[in-house]
């Protein structure tokens, strides 16, 4: 199956991205519980569901963006996340431009409530890949994702602040790759710059991409997203479709 590469915050579902949230049950005086929610993505409102659609393209010296639409890659899938009432994330998939089901991803959570991981599908119904938690507290989440045959097939440490992911590091267990990310945020949890640096046998390369939001909806989440390359004038845009309860 070939891999999909989509850029943007959603991208991590691939090395599944998790952040945290706190939550306490006065009741039963419980711990507290980290989560994948939708302020773990810096939404805000009853959001049922967010899809995604990237583009790619241009832009010049004054920041005027030129989106290629004859790409192959222009809006050639679609990423969705789902949420439950209790703002809780349920799930995701990704859809391809004619419709058809690329895959399909359940978040587990265990007896006490803690994110557990997540089980990623093909359009037939096969595991392709599962994700275990390893160890979860409210700074850091560490995880091991295994491959279809049950081996692993990489780890990932990720480091929050606030419940937003600032750090995220994936290490491939043949040694063919590992993903470095650093997130710079704003005030209110938007990122304003993403630091990749992808190392492999042949070396490593540092990319890094300014990030600015073009329109944003009634609640204030982003509709529309660009991340400019720094080392030219390539650009991504993600445009955003959000569905409220």
């Amino acid at each position: 199956m070939n891999k999909l590469f989509f850029f943007g915050p959603l991208l991590l579902l691939f090395c599944c991205f998790v952040s945290c949230k706190q939550q306490t049950n006065a009741d039963e005086k419980s711990a507290e519980k980290v989560i994948i929610s939708t302020k773990s993505y810096n939404l805000k409102g009853p959001v049922k569901g967010v899809t995604d659609r990237q583009s790619q393209g241009t832009y010049d010296n004054d920041g005027h963006i030129m989106i290629d639409s004859t790409s192959a890659l222009y809006q050639a899938f679609t990423m969705n996340l789902m949420f439950d009432k209790d703002k809780k994330w349920t799930g995701s998939s990704i859809v391809l431009k004619d419709g058809t089901l690329h895959s399909a991803t359940t978040v587990q959570y265990d007896k006490a409530g803690n994110y557990a991981g997540t089980i990623e599908r093909n359009a037939n119904n096969e595991k392709v890949s599962e994700t275990k938690a390893t160890s979860v507290s409210e700074k850091r989440i560490s995880l091991k994702t295994l491959n279809a045959s049950g081996a692993v097939a990489s780890t990932t440490t990720s480091d929050y602040k606030n419940g937003l992911v600032i750090s995220q590091k994936t290490v491939w267990t043949d040694g063919s790759r590992t993903d470095e990310r650093i997130f710079e945020r704003d005030r209110a949890g938007d990122e304003t710059r993403v630091i990749i640096k992808t190392t492999t046998p042949d070396g490593t390369q540092t990319d890094t991409m300014n990030v600015k939001f073009l329109s944003r909806d009634a609640h204030g989440n982003w509709t529309r997203q660009v991340l400019f390359n720094s080392a030219n004038n390539t650009c991504i845009v993600l445009d955003r479709t959000i569905e409220y309860y």
